[in-house]
């Protein structure tokens, strides 16, 4: 494609750039039926990332939220039906943050938008867990709900340069998950986190601190 535009720079119109040149190279460079090819091959990787990741999302919820709440034992035949309904759910929001993903012109902005929003109170989730046994869900939750509106307003209402959104989230859900966590642990009292699931609990980590 480089080489291409360099032979025949005449060929390139003008307000073409970036995330759009190569879509528009398909079109106008290569022959009929190859064009149509890579531009299938484009859309079927994306949507195979995005139908297993929905797929995904939708069995952890299923598994590992709805099973434990029940009082009774659900049927596989109930769980597809809920799994179904999930998969619609999420795809819809899917089809929302594509087009608020299309609004932002450049591409490494608008990922690092989406990740930072999603990625970072994980992120923060596995580490107050895997750190702290006074971490708890409860606070994590109070720090998601916090990060989010922030960093909305960080990417919305500042100019704070796109690779600074993952670690500002994802230090605010840290930052006020632990902290809460810690407030309600004081106020309503309740166990701490097994030690043997956190990270200071390995025979390596501890034998290394005693010998330090």
């Amino acid at each position: 494609m480089f080489a291409y535009f360099q032979v025949f720079p005449s060929e390139l119109a003008g307000g073409i750039s970036g995330d759009r040149l190569l879509p528009y190279y398909i079109m106008l460079a290569l022959p009929q039926g190859v064009s149509g090819l890579l531009i299938t091959a484009i859309f079927a990787a994306a949507m195979s990332s995005m139908d297993s990741g929905i797929h995904s999302a939708a069995t952890v919820l299923i598994n590992d939220v709805l099973q434990p709440l029940r009082t009774k034992v659900g049927s596989d035949r109930r769980d597809v039906k809920h799994a179904r309904f999930l998969i619609l759910i999420l795809g819809s929001f899917a089809t929302l943050a594509a087009f608020y993903a299309s609004s932002i012109t450049h591409i490494l902005k608008a990922s690092s938008m989406m990740l930072s929003l999603f990625g970072g109170p994980i992120l923060a989730l596995f580490l107050l867990g895997i750190l702290s046994r006074q971490a708890n869900f409860r606070g994590w939750l109070i720090g998601f709900v916090v990060a989010v509106p922030t960093t909305l307003w960080l990417q919305q209402g500042t100019v704070l340069h796109f690779i600074y959104y993952f670690p500002a989230c994802f230090g605010t859900c840290a930052a006020v998950g632990y902290t809460a966590s810690r407030l309600l642990g004081t106020v309503h009292g309740g166990p701490l986190g097994p030690p043997e699931l956190t990270l200071w609990s390995r025979p390596s980590i501890t034998s290394h601190l005693d010998a330090t």
